[in-house]
């Protein structure tokens, strides 16, 4: 399934300037691995070093956090 993320402003120089990506996945985590395949800088900025989401980022789908 296609989901388009909103990307926020302080990460729009990662995704080469697009305030939207569009990436494939049934869950969240499956569309995290799609952005960051296609956007492998974003990773250092969204995960730590376990592979985590960094505590200062939320996800919203739907509008709900």
């Amino acid at each position: 399934m296609s989901i388009r993320i909103n990307v926020h402003k302080i990460f729009q120089e990662f995704t080469e300037g697009r305030k939207t990506v569009d990436v494939d996945g049934q869950t969240v985590g499956d569309c995290m691995r799609d952005l960051l395949a296609q956007f492998p800088a974003l990773e250092g900025k969204l995960l730590d070093r376990k592979g985590k989401l960094v505590n200062n980022i939320e996800i919203f789908v739907n509008q709900q956090s």
